[in-house]
């Protein structure tokens, strides 16, 4: 009869120990799902802000493109419009050309997005695994 007595403890333990696994588990996805979103809100925020500055600095770069040209060809209209022309069209390629090189440089150097929740899933998988 005593072997019968502890059976339902036995069980009771294992319910108790896999209840605390799967509030563990919960937990972990939790954390996982708010770290998610912290950094899609930082993502979005960022990115936001990133195409604000990015508008105003076109919009004002283009004003000052076509002041700048108006005033060198005013200034040179009796003797050189047409080399003036043809030389702020080259420096505007010019300088077009670098920026995009500037663009793609930057492109390939930043860190994808989500890369710390990425990592803490790679780190869960592999303590998981029996890995670490």
């Amino acid at each position: 009869m005593s072997e019968g007595a502890e059976t339902p403890r036995r069980d009771d333990d294992l319910a108790a120990t896999a209840a605390r696994l799967s509030a563990s588990l919960l937990e972990g996805v939790q954390l996982r799902v708010e770290l998610f979103a912290l950094e899609l809100t930082e993502e979005r925020h960022r990115m936001g802000a990133l195409f604000v500055s990015a508008l105003a600095a076109a919009f004002a770069a283009v004003l000052s493109v076509l002041s700048l040209n108006v005033l060198l060809l005013v200034w040179f209209w009796d003797t050189h419009r047409t080399a003036v022309a043809a030389a702020t069209f080259a420096f505007y390629v010019l300088v077009a050309v670098g920026f995009a090189l500037r663009y793609r440089l930057h492109r390939r150097r930043v860190t994808p997005p989500f890369a710390a929740t990425l990592d803490v899933l790679a780190r869960d998988r592999r303590a998981l695994a029996g890995e670490e």
